[in-house]
């Protein structure tokens, strides 16, 4: 299917921004409304682990792979069949409902592990490389905002259908899928990197076309680039509490119909932490000091609410000792309810502050949009083993204080990377594609 794009509307960075941000919110947005409902939908979490394993093991290689897939493809339809497996992960379910046998969801978790590292790595692209320099938070919000709208939407079927405290019914996996499918084919709205124009009327830079060999070489290239090495303990714990958040804290202390409720608050909040942190990233100082400024309000913000999270999880556990305890309920269980509820929301301002915040710092690395595309999808690589980790240990078992102590263990330790990077935070980096190629060989090899 083929388009013909003019320099107008569509053509506009900050409208394609927006673009990526709906079909995202079609796409992820409805996988993790429905991951974030703890255990996928189900009561019991174990099949919904396997499969985010699985899903996470093949999304760190398609992850760093995709860059390669989208230079030489173009964003456009790589990111169409990209989106397709997430809604072919979705209808597994129905088959599970129907069999209670897990091998096709987890099957279809890797098949949509594929999907999904390509089509992230040509989001990040797009969320970093087009905007001028000044407002590259801003976009990131839009983006971030947007896309926590499909958590929004998602989370509201449960409340919708009325699950009371059962695994969600064959129709709300068939809504889920069918919103999925519509962003699908939303991908083939977007309009070429060559043929986006910035808010400063200049074009999207790239690199001239290069050989498949050539790629994989500048991939290669980026395990040995100092910067990418320190980056490497923020991208691995930046989704490594997922697994803690939705399948420790929201799925065992809560009804079916609560964690509806609380993933609800949880997007809403998240939109708000997104919100927060652009005018941060943003802000009128040196680029330098927006990083040192931002890194520290993140770092506390994470430690405090993980601290807090620790005291609240182990009343609940104490709680649970009694034989007449009942999972929390938003309609029954009173004020009791409100404490927990906030601290549940609270950590999706905390997500959104922490994955905007590391976005910023991939995107100050460049503006190149080629280059930005390996950045990603190392970025993607990195956050994705974190993921299929923390995933593989919640599906083997591990007590809730033991994951506890493993993602704050990570969260303690970002600070000598969040520093190290701030201080080679630069004020501009306006290059050619070709300059920064010479850049990363060069600063990989000191």
């Amino acid at each position: 299917m083929a388009f013909k794009f003019k320099r107008g509307f569509l053509a506009k960075s900050k409208t394609q921004i927006v673009l990526i941000g709906i079909i995202f919110l079609c796409l992820p947005g409805m996988y993790n409304a429905l991951n974030s409902m703890g255990g996928g939908g189900q009561v019991d979490s174990s099949t919904a682990s396997s499969a985010n394993t699985a899903i996470y093991a093949l999304l760190a290689i398609f992850g760093i792979l995709g860059a390669a897939v989208i230079n030489q493809a173009g964003v456009r339809m790589t990111i169409f069949f990209g989106g397709l497996t997430f809604s072919l992960y979705t209808l597994s379910y129905v088959y599970y409902n129907k069999t209670g046998k897990s091998f096709f969801t987890i099957l279809s978790g890797a098949i949509l592990g594929i999907g999904a590292g390509i089509a992230w790595t040509g989001q990040g692209m797009i969320m970093t490389s087009y905007p001028i320099e000044k407002e590259k938070g801003n976009f990131i919000s839009i983006f971030w905002i947007i896309f926590s709208l499909g958590g929004v939407i998602g989370s509201a079927i449960p409340l919708i259908v009325g699950l009371g405290d059962k695994p969600l019914p064959d129709s709300g996996y068939i809504a889920f899928a069918a919103i999925q499918i519509l962003g699908s084919f939303l991908c083939l709205v977007l309009v070429p990197p060559t043929k986006v124009i910035k808010t400063d009327g200049t074009t999207v830079e790239i690199q001239s076309k290069i050989d498949i060999k050539e790629e994989i070489f500048q991939l290669v290239l980026l395990f040995k680039n100092k910067i990418m090495l320190v980056f490497i303990p923020i991208m691995f714990a930046s989704n490594f509490y997922n697994s803690f958040i939705f399948n420790i804290f929201n799925l065992t202390n809560f009804t079916s119909d609560s964690r509806g409720f609380n993933n609800l608050i949880f997007y809403i909040f998240e939109i708000i932490g997104a919100f927060l942190i652009s005018k941060i990233l943003d802000m009128k100082t040196t680029r330098r000091r927006r990083a040192y400024i931002s890194s520290l309000i993140v770092y506390l913000i994470v430690n405090i609410l993980w601290i807090l999270i620790f005291f609240q999880q182990r009343r609940f556990d104490a709680l649970k000792k009694d034989p007449e305890f009942t999972l929390y309920n938003y309609k029954s269980t009173g004020s009791k309810y409100v404490y927990p509820c906030i601290l549940y929301a609270m950590l999706g301002t905390m997500d959104a502050i922490f994955q905007s915040y590391a976005y910023w710092m991939v995107g100050s690395l460049s503006n190149n949009s080629t280059v930005l595309s390996r950045y990603v999808g190392f970025f993607k690589f990195i956050q994705s083993i974190g993921s299929c980790v923390s995933y593989a240990i919640d599906a083997s078992g591990v007590s809730s204080l033991t994951q506890f102590i493993i993602n704050w263990v990570l969260i303690i330790t970002i600070l000598p990377s969040m520093a190290y990077l701030c201080s080679k935070t630069v004020e501009t980096f306006e290059t050619t594609a070709d300059k920064c190629d010479v850049e990363i060989s060069s600063s990989s090899s000191k």
